[in-house]
């Protein structure tokens, strides 16, 4: 293929024929100008494991097998708190309470819907409030407490 082309008489590189090796430079050496402060190296493979318990509870919440979607979502919690991420907390938190509401276990749902609504005053995250106060609304429910329950589903509305 002929990058050059004929105009009065004289030779010249096609514009874009010119940008495109540029352009792939640039996307070759972008993750390594993405590294900043927020994203620091990750040596011991945190990321990597963080995002396999993601996939082993997503697999076997897809499945049904709850009790396996816990275990894995408990790995990745203990993962995210010694990696100090706090959206990856967010994340397992969030999974616990609800798959422990579905097993039927109210005070581990409870405890986990309080410990996301205490991750979303860290990151003053109404989204994340909304989500805690709803999971509470359920639990409450689920146990016939009608006025909690109706407390926390207020709440979730105002946060939503």
């Amino acid at each position: 293929m002929r990058y050059l082309t004929r105009f009065q008489g004289t030779v010249t590189f096609r514009r874009t024929h010119l940008l495109l090796p540029l352009a792939a430079l640039a996307l070759a050496l972008s993750p390594l100008c993405g590294q900043t402060e927020a994203s620091p190296p990750d040596p011991l493979g945190i990321r990597a494991a963080l995002t396999a318990a993601e996939t082993r509870h997503r697999d076997a919440y897809a499945a049904s097998r709850f009790a396996e979607a816990i275990t894995a979502s408990r790995q990745g919690l203990s993962l995210a708190e010694r990696a100090g991420t706090i959206n990856d907390q967010v994340m397992f938190v969030r999974h616990l309470a609800y798959d422990n509401f579905l097993m039927g276990d109210s005070d581990s749902s409870i405890e986990y819907s309080e410990r996301l609504l205490d991750l979303a005053e860290r990151l003053d995250d109404n989204r994340i409030r909304a989500q805690g106060r709803r999971y509470l609304s359920q639990v409450y429910d689920a146990m016939n407490d009608a006025p909690r329950a109706r407390e926390h589903a207020e709440w979730s509305l105002k946060f939503a």
